[in-house]
């Protein structure tokens, strides 16, 4: 679920800067982004004892680095 509104929100947001200011980002650009938001967001989240292992290392364990 978090992929998914991390690029839709990503996605939305390249389209109004390319109507409103004229300005694209190259696709790279945009997956770079939505990979950071969604590292960010999982790096917020606390590290539960029950929960092995954590939501970022799963979510590490299937991506590749930046």
């Amino acid at each position: 679920m978090l992929i998914f509104q991390s690029s839709i929100y990503l996605i939305w947001k390249e389209r109004n800067s390319r109507i409103f200011t004229a300005k694209a980002s190259p696709v790279s650009i945009v997956q770079a982004a939505v990979d950071r938001q969604i590292r960010d967001r999982l790096l917020s989240i606390p590290p539960s004892p029950r929960i092995q292992p954590s939501f970022l290392q799963f979510f590490l364990a299937f991506t590749k680095p930046p």
